[in-house]
């Protein structure tokens, strides 16, 4: 079907990848956001691998080798991102320990889908840590 758009700064597609991630996380599965095609946009291609990573996506397809090191850029975590998941982990184990039902670190309350992305970001620090 001819949506009568063409491709543009990513907005057009916004409705798009929304749906797309929906329903990836309905159904239990990975999602992973369209190619960039203009392989020689660097900028243009960190710009909406940024955008995909802040929506939620998983990762981004590729149609060029080198796209994979700037694919890393935006999704490897940090060493502080890592340090701060870990502080999560061991605040989440120091409170289930003592029994605690509510955890809190640094004056923050920390729930069940905080410490689930704290463990994704040290599973995913397995592949590399980024500047």
């Amino acid at each position: 079907m001819d949506m009568g758009t063409s491709r543009g700064d990513g907005t057009e597609l916004f409705y798009a990848r929304c749906a797309v991630l929906h329903a990836a996380r309905v159904a239990g599965i990975a999602a992973y956001d369209v190619v960039w095609s203009d392989i020689n946009n660097e900028e243009g291609f960190l710009a909406e691998a940024n955008l995909a990573k802040n929506l939620g996506f998983n990762g981004k397809s590729l149609v060029n080798p080198r796209q994979i090191e700037l694919l890393h850029q935006v999704y490897a975590p940090t060493r502080k991102e890592v340090d701060h998941a870990l502080e999560v982990i061991a605040a989440a184990e120091e409170a289930e320990t003592r029994g605690l039902g509510v955890v809190s670190l640094n004056g923050k309350m920390i729930d069940g889908p905080i410490i689930d992305h704290a463990r994704k970001v040290v599973a995913l620090s397995a592949s590399g840590i980024r500047d």
